[in-house]
């Protein structure tokens, strides 16, 4: 059997003619063609809204290895401690955005 076909017990029914016989009276297809105007322009929407952010969003900064940063220390710091930690030294970029560094003789991996 078709995978377009269902049987109910004493004939089969098409899928493809029952659509047709939708589209054949006029409110389903003003229904469908309204449809598929509202869906192209929520994708219209969504890739404007998309590329406005891409616009706003700063690249991530190249650090070559042996430089000199501060690093955010963890969120369960004490509430006096300082936020900001270092300077620490650059060991290697794992990945687009994170890099292990040394700090202190040790070696932390930090995004």
């Amino acid at each position: 059997m078709a995978t377009n076909r269902v049987y109910d017990g004493e004939r089969e029914f098409n899928f493809e003619a029952d659509v047709c016989c939708l589209l054949a009276t006029e409110d389903s297809a003003h229904a469908l063609v309204r449809d598929d105007a509202a869906f192209q322009c929520t994708q219209h929407a969504k890739e404007a809204q998309r590329a406005r952010a891409n616009r706003v969003r700063k690249r991530a900064q190249e650090l070559a290895p042996g430089s000199l940063v501060k690093f955010k220390s963890s969120p369960d710091r004490p509430k006096l401690d300082d936020k900001w930690k270092g300077p620490a030294t650059i060991r290697s970029q794992d990945g687009p955005v994170t890099y292990t560094i040394s700090f202190q003789g040790k070696g932390v991996s930090r995004h």
